[in-house]
């Protein structure tokens, strides 16, 4: 098993997956389930170099859209059920990994977005940027 971060702000190591959590709400202000989600899709796109590290690729929603907000994982740092956030929730309902196989700086340090498209049963489509920076780590 390969380490994984989580992101949170701050500079990751390159060739490494990296974990994206996000609480998403859909139009009417309450939490996606799997129910309520027909398809996801992400791109990921190395914003330094301007080119495509991996071109859109499916999602399975059971796979990472939780029905129920998740607030017992200590990875989720930005709110808390006795911290909860502006919306009043606390805890994510969207989890994956970006692999690490397409998350390689090609120079000291590339900023990279991973934009999350989600596609409601019904209504508008939905989209959660996620954006880092990579070191590349030489071995």
């Amino acid at each position: 098993m390969s380490a994984m971060a989580i992101v949170t702000g701050g500079l990751l190591p390159g060739s490494t997956g990296v974990v994206l959590m996000a609480r998403i709400v859909g139009a009417d202000s309450v939490p996606i389930t799997q129910a309520t989600i027909s398809t996801i899709t992400y791109v990921v796109r190395n914003t330094t170099q301007a080119t495509t590290a991996q071109a859109s690729t499916s999602l399975t929603v059971s796979s990472v859209v939780f029905d129920d907000l998740q607030t017992a994982d200590d990875a989720w740092s930005i709110d808390s059920p006795t911290s909860p956030g502006p919306d009043g929730r606390s805890g994510y309902n969207l989890r994956f990994t970006v692999p690490a196989s397409v998350l390689s700086p090609t120079v000291d340090l590339d900023d990279y977005r991973v934009d999350v498209l989600i596609t409601p049963s019904s209504g508008q489509q939905l989209i959660q940027p996620f954006s880092f920076s990579l070191l590349r780590v030489y071995t």
